[in-house]
């Protein structure tokens, strides 16, 4: 049995497998402005049942399952919460959140293996000017009995007639702040896994360059799993750096913009594409490897 796409409302479309619900995507999730409300995944389940994502946390409720967030662009935040200010090297609350707006969407179901959500968005400044145009696909397969998958591409266009200077906190002066881009935020339960790479278990993670990472989390009733953070080949940074949060909370993300800002000329597009496994249990490296072979390998 393949995996269904299904709209239960107009906002809302949901990734299911028999009766089971694998992933809801929410295109607006009323979130406060202070938190740069944008579509997200939540919930996101493994094959066996197991939540992996949590949205809005209580220590920061600005956290939205799965999503997009390309942090700075140009002083606006849009991943919320407060800013990193390099002038007075600390986070202060301001008012510049942009948020994301849904536009319209539209299923792909023309490959019954690999339906495909595709979505217009547009990327709202604090004051409502539109910055950048995405065309955003999100599409879902399923690889043996105990893992799939769920592929992201997106192509962001800059729709003014300046610079756009999209940024992580690192390119703020903030140490160790590289969170950007496609990320996940795993519930309490996930905090303190075990991280691994495509080159070992050597730390630390954060800021590394790699072509997949992946994020077990500790054994619940004798049951583990393990979420995989596969960057896709096509994408222009490949192998991508890597953001892993994993003592106080847990959290991962494409961080292609982890050290040095894109400058995104008027006009012009980035195009990123990312692969999320999500695994019942433990899995080798050598495992891992033979999943995204065959994720690769599927039209």
């Amino acid at each position: 049995m393949n995996i269904q796409l299904v709209f239960p409302d107009k906002t809302k479309c949901e990734f299911r497998h028999g009766n089971r619900l694998l992933a809801r995507y929410d295109a607006e999730t009323h979130a406060p402005v202070t938190e740069s409300p944008r579509p997200c995944l939540h919930p996101v389940c493994t094959l066996g049942g197991d939540v992996v994502t949590d949205f809005r946390p209580v220590d920061h409720p600005w956290h939205h399952g799965i999503g997009w967030t390309l942090t700075y662009i140009n002083g606006n935040s849009y991943w919320g919460g407060p800013t990193y200010q390099r002038s007075t090297a600390s986070y202060e609350w301001l008012k510049n959140h942009g948020c994301q707006l849904h536009k319209e969407w539209k299923a792909d179901l023309t490959r019954p293996s690999r339906p495909t959500l595709c979505e217009s968005i547009d990327w709202l400044s604090a004051d409502g000017a539109v910055l950048l145009a995405e065309a955003r696909q999100i599409s879902a397969r399923l690889v043996n009995e105990r893992c799939w998958c769920l592929s992201f591409e997106s192509t962001f266009t800059n729709v003014t007639k300046k610079t756009l200077r999209l940024s992580s906190p690192v390119g703020e002066g903030r140490p160790e702040g590289g969170y950007f881009g496609l990320t996940w935020r795993g519930p309490q339960a996930w905090t303190y896994g075990r991280v691994f790479s495509k080159e070992g278990e050597s730390g630390p993670f954060m800021g590394k360059r790699t072509a997949w990472f992946a994020y077990e989390r500790a054994a619940i009733n004798g049951n583990h799993c393990t979420l995989v953070f596969a960057d896709d080949p096509a994408d222009p940074q490949y192998p991508t750096f890597c953001f892993v949060r994993d003592q106080d909370y847990a959290l991962a993300s494409f961080a292609s913009a982890y050290y040095e800002p894109w400058m995104l000329e008027p006009g012009s597009s980035l195009d990123f594409r990312h692969d999320i496994l999500l695994v019942d249990g433990k899995i080798t490296a050598a495992e891992v490897e033979n999943l995204l072979r065959r994720v690769r390998g599927q039209s």
